[in-house]
This record gives C-alpha cells, structure tokens and sequence, in this order.
C-alpha cells in the first residue's frame, strides 16, 4: 500500500483509492492483488485531490460515506479540475438506494457497487478501466513519436537542401552555371521548365538576367 505523499513514476499504471477507514484499504488492496497497477491509497477527499494534480489514474475508487468532504464533493471537485476530469470513478458504499445512487452517477461516477464488494467483480471492472487506461497512453505515445520522427525527418530534409545549396554555390564562379545548377535542387523534375531571375547593382543601375535551368 502506497503513502499519500507518494508520486508515482509517469509511467507507472496506478489506481487510487479513496477511504477514510484503514481495514477497508487492506481489503481492497488483497481483492486488487496481482493486476498489475500501483495502489495509491488515501484516506480523505483532500488528499485525493492533491494526489490527481501530482499524477493520472486509470480509475479512482471512491469511498461515498466520509467526514469532511464525502464521496460525492470529492467526485464533484474531481470533476472540475482538467486533468483528472475525464477519470473512471467507481463509487463504493454500504448504503446504496436510488437517491443517492442517482447523486452519484450526477457526480461523475462511471459505476456504483454496495459494499462488501464482490472480490470479481471489482477486480472484473478496474480491470477494464486500466486496460483502457494503458490502451490510450501507448496511442498517445505512437502519436508523438510519429510527430517527432516527422519532425526530424524534415529536419533532415532541410539540411541535406543547405547542403546541396552550398555545394553548387561554391562549385563554380560562373553566375550562369550556378543559377542553371540551383534551379535544379528545389523542384528536380521541373528544371527544365523553371527561370531564376537574377538582379544585380552595376554601377547604380539594376541589371537582371534570365536563366533557363536544365536537369
């Protein structure tokens, strides 16, 4: 079981869980044992909240009946902030009716289970949760590396032009040469068909000359 002040590594799956009774953590945990994801565990709606600005969860589990703040403040809250705005919330309580199991699906909940809790079927749906979770974070990162290899590829592109540009340039004093090599390197297949003008300052007056490009 994780501490509150703990911050978890960016890439480490964790779930959170939200309650003021310490036996009920140690349950938790146990029915939990062996997915694979951290276990944060906190035990009021204010620590959660410091921990969603510290970190992303692949679903929260939030107890209803709390002193302080209650399940359905903390969810409210929870919902307001942007990072944590779109995270899973799974009520748990001891007192479910369809008042306040309405509350809680009004609050942002995504699921609502009486306690005791069945071992499975909690297990069966956080399951789902952090599968979704880790699905859309490897998406997110094939995404950005496609974006940063685009990048250097273009990169790449840019320089292999300056160098291109650098070797004609110097390659020959010959103004017409050089202009009939350079319209070359933007648009290779259309050289044949491309003019470089060219405007120089000769004794005050511009003088301009025309260059047909070849390939």
């Amino acid at each position: 079981m994780n501490g509150a002040g703990e911050i978890r590594d960016a890439g480490q799956t964790s779930i959170l869980v939200v309650d003021d009774l310490p036996e009920k953590h140690l349950a938790y945990e146990a029915m939990l044992d062996g997915l694979g994801p951290k276990i944060v565990s906190v035990r009021s709606g204010a620590e959660a909240l410091k921990q969603i600005l510290q970190q992303d969860f692949a679903v929260i589990l939030l107890d209803v009946n709390m002193p302080e703040m209650d399940g359905f403040e903390t969810a409210r809250l929870i919902r307001q902030r942007k990072r944590s705005a779109s995270t899973p919330i799974i009520f748990l309580t001891a007192f479910a009716d369809e008042v306040r199991t309405a509350q809680g699906y009004a609050t942002g909940a995504v699921d609502y289970l009486p306690t005791p809790v069945v071992p499975g079927i909690l297990r069966a749906k956080v399951r789902v949760f952090v599968d979704l979770f880790e699905m859309r974070r490897q998406m997110a990162q094939q995404a950005e590396d496609r974006a940063k290899q685009a990048a250097t590829e273009e990169s790449n592109r840019r320089l292999s032009f300056l160098a291109d540009a650098g070797a004609v340039l110097g390659r020959s004093l010959d103004i017409e040469a050089t202009a009939r090599d350079i319209v070359q390197l933007p648009v290779p297949l259309l050289a044949d068909t491309s003019i470089l003008k060219l405007s120089a300052i000769v004794g005050g007056e511009a003088a301009a000359s025309r260059c047909q490009g070849r390939r």
